[in-house]
């Protein structure tokens, strides 16, 4: 699977997702016959995690690409981008051996549904007062920065409120 990341417009992201940390799962083992096709008993799920970086080495880069080899090229997979603005994005179930591209949630959309909405000041308002800038959560709703969680975040939400 090979996931191309991208800042979309009023996104918080470096260029290419520079820091995301991109997550697939995918389930392996018994098959057929029951609920949920690959979970049972005998199942594995199986977890590859992938730092995006720019590469190393003196005025380098690698390619601007995660690539993830799964084990099972039959399996579905689902994948997660932790974006370095504290957002998330989630898709599956997918079939790997392909290309994605994945542009970053815009900044005001703290749920990851492709719109600014309720969800999204819900998610604002359970982070209303932190502080802690290792809190993902807390990262992503503060919108402008400021290192607090507060009434400007939820002006500028709601001045990018989809219609």
């Amino acid at each position: 699977l090979q996931v191309e990341l991208s800042p979309s417009e009023g996104s918080r992201v470096a260029p290419h997702g520079l820091g995301s940390v991109v997550e697939v799962r995918q389930v392996q083992g018994a098959r057929g016959g029951g609920e949920g096709e690959g979970e049972g008993e005998g199942s594995e799920e199986v977890v590859l995690r992938r730092f995006f970086h720019s590469g190393s080495g003196y005025n380098a880069s690698s390619e601007h690409l995660v690539h993830v080899g799964l084990p099972d090229a039959s399996a579905s997979v689902e994948l997660r981008v932790e974006w370095p603005s504290g957002q998330t994005t989630v898709l599956g179930p997918l079939t790997p051996n392909q290309r994605i591209s994945l542009a970053a949630p815009a900044r005001s959309d703290l749920d990851g549904d492709d719109r600014v909405g309720t969800g999204d000041v819900a998610a604002l308002l359970a982070a209303w007062g932190g502080l802690d800038p290792a809190n993902r959560a807390v990262r992503a709703a503060d919108l402008d920065r400021a290192g607090v969680v507060g009434p400007r975040d939820l002006l500028r939400l709601l001045s990018d409120w989809s219609r």
